[in-house]
């Protein structure tokens, strides 16, 4: 059994020991245990393979549904054990998963150690770091060896994983037939979704078994009340049979990014475009009935905080550290203390009261130490927060008042001003040129800006996440390159895109980035989301903001009046439903999230994505 922590390169080191055994003629299988990123194999699933020389060649494969070694261990064990008893002749490697603490790593250790026969544990462990489960490993009283990790192992990153095992589950559906199941007179196996919520089966990944044998993997891609329309690629040869069969569903599906990841049970594909002429419900999200949609990239998620009706608020949350930005700063009691407390920069579109009059209750979360934070938007922006920080006394907070970085966009310049709370006045700080509209720039984002007509200057706001860097540690290994500082500095290189930078290498060669980044960078893509509010329906305003949102991954824009009423659009200077959409399908926008409808459809919010989606049918809801 190979045995340590997720990254510790027990796979690696499988594959090394199976070479080494196959040039002595000795015969070795494997078992890949981890169902979240197998050597080998299919994800979701444990196989089972023999090494051929040159690669692992599999023999079988027990499913699990699931990506998670941990929740589901004791149909991991089972599968395991299965798998063990296949193997007749040659010496088997057990590639343990990285479940290596708690009550689940010490149930897994000793139910292992016990399915698969292991008669000695290789522990990889990292150097002045004691591994995991010392005490377990004593009491099994079966030989172990304590080998220490090659430095240069690592994590690969959540988003690596995902992207590696999407690829691996892309690759094995290649050829799979598109079947109909009756899973009304199927056997349901595993944890499945209700069937009375038939958008949760979407994108789940399933096994087709029969006389408890493996007969199909795949996934569903449509179904009914009746039916399920699904992907199906065969395990075994011979004839099979999809009549009376079990379905073993777990919790391994799709997400809205076509990612395999782990579901909950009543998940459903979170963007999903109804055809709302077939009589479709609409899961409408009004300000008093819970947060709105929230649209998820790699890295990020933009939750329309109070729906499509209430104040205009996008709250950014950064999901690899504790840091927020806002779109646009309305009613923000939705929001506790503790994440307004992470809140680091908001961008204002303008400054009529639907679009900062949650800044008295965001002051407030502030009081007592809070860092400093920034805010962006028009001319004549620190006057407005400064006119609010008047509207109280001060008297009792000394030096210690929050603290407000003020930058006034006008033209291409950006006048910065420092206000504090108990103090009279605003004080300049300098002058920032801005580039192209380039508000924030950080190492895996950032912010531009446009101004629109709304009678007065808006902004628009475009959030650019930066593509992700991964290197490639094996073709490091392979190249026969140490890792060390190069490999921080190719990381900065590709991110800031400085392609002609040199980089030595510890062989004392000099490469530029862009060659390096051919050889040893994994880049996943990058995204970006449109922020559009207020602004009148001119053909300057269309043609920039076509420009400023093309190819976005979603626009959220608004669409506060019906066609019926384009007079009253016009005269209020917004946009109708009609031109929202339009200027959503000539940017070509992957999705439109529509908001900041009009209170006059209070009773009929329906009618407006109805005609919406007669314009552009990609709508989040």
């Amino acid at each position: 059994m190979l045995f340590g922590e997720p990254g510790i390169g027990k796979s690696t080191f499988a594959e090394k020991l199976a070479r080494s055994c196959f040039s002595q003629d000795v015969s070795i299988f494997c078992i890949s245990g981890d169902p979240g990123s197998p050597a080998f194999g299919v994800p979701g699933t444990v196989g089972l393979a023999r090494w051929q020389g040159k690669t692992w060649e599999l023999n079988a494969l027990e499913p699990l549904c699931s990506l998670d070694a941990a929740r589901f261990r004791l149909p991991l064990i089972t599968a395991i054990s299965r798998l063990f008893k296949q193997i007749e002749l040659g010496d088997l490697l057990l590639d343990m998963p990285g479940v290596v603490h708690g009550a689940a790593g010490a149930e897994l250790l000793e139910a292992l150690v016990d399915a698969a026969k292991i008669d000695l544990i290789l522990v990889l462990e990292k150097q002045n770091r004691q591994p995991p489960l010392l005490s377990e490993l004593s009491a099994l009283s079966i030989e172990t060896c304590f080998i220490k990790a090659n430095k240069s192992a690592v994590h690969p990153g959540k988003k690596f994983r995902k992207d590696m095992r999407t690829r691996r589950w892309n690759e094995w559906l290649k050829d799979a037939e598109e079947l109909t199941i009756n899973w009304q007179s199927s056997q349901l196996l595993g944890t499945p979704p209700p069937r009375t919520i038939c958008s949760a089966w979407v994108g789940r990944q399933i096994a087709i078994i029969n006389a408890n044998e493996t007969q199909y993997v795949g996934e569903i891609v449509d179904t009914d009340a009746e039916n399920l329309k699904v992907k199906l690629v065969k395990t075994i040869t011979g004839k099979v049979s999809l009549s009376e069969c079990s379905i073993l569903v777990r919790d391994a599906g799709r997400n809205s990014e076509s990612l395999l990841v782990t579901r909950s049970p009543q998940e459903s594909q979170q963007l999903t475009y109804p055809n709302v002429h077939s009589g479709a419900q609409f899961a409408h999200r009004y300000n008093k009935g819970g947060l709105g949609p929230t649209i998820r990239l790699p890295s990020v998620e933009f939750t329309l905080l109070n729906g499509a009706t209430g104040d205009p608020l996008v709250w950014i949350q950064m999901l690899n550290r504790p840091r927020c930005l806002l779109f646009d700063l309305g009613d923000v009691a939705l929001l506790r203390s503790r994440i307004l407390h992470r809140v680091t920069d908001i961008f204002i579109s303008h400054t009529h009261m639907d679009h900062i009059f949650g800044f008295p209750l965001f002051l407030r979360s502030r009081m007592g130490g809070s860092p400093l934070c920034r805010f962006y938007g028009p001319q004549g922006l620190a006057d407005n927060i400064l006119g609010s920080l008047h509207g109280y006394h001060w008297d009792r907070i000394g030096d210690d008042g929050p603290q407000f970085d003020i930058g006034e966009i006008s033209g291409n310049k950006v006048q910065w001003f420092r206000l504090q709370a108990g103090y009279a006045d605003k004080k300049w700080l300098r002058e920032q040129s801005l580039d192209d509209g380039l508000l924030l720039a950080e190492t895996d984002f950032c912010v531009r800006c446009l101004e629109l007509d709304h009678g007065i200057p808006v902004f628009s706001y475009r959030f650019e996440g930066r593509s992700e860097v991964h290197i490639i540690s094996d073709r490091i290994k392979k190249a026969g390159l140490m890792s060390g500082p190069w490999l921080a500095e190719l990381r900065r290189g590709v991110v800031l895109q400085k392609w002609d930078a040199l980089i030595k290498l510890p062989t004392g060669e000099l490469k530029s980035v862009k060659q390096l980044e051919k050889l040893f960078v994994h880049r996943g893509s990058s995204q970006h989301v449109v922020y559009a509010t207020d602004l009148a329906d001119t053909q300057e305003n269309r043609s920039k903001l076509i420009k400023f949102a093309s190819g976005a991954h979603t626009l959220i824009c608004e669409a506060p009046f019906m066609v019926k009423d384009q007079q009253q659009a016009k005269d209020t200077q917004h946009l109708t439903t009609k031109a929202c959409a339009e200027i959503a399908t000539m940017a070509k926008v992957e999705q439109l999230l529509p908001f900041h409808f009009s209170s006059r459809y209070e009773q009929s919010y329906k009618a407006i994505y109805e005609e919406l989606f007669t314009f552009f049918p990609k709508l989040i809801l």
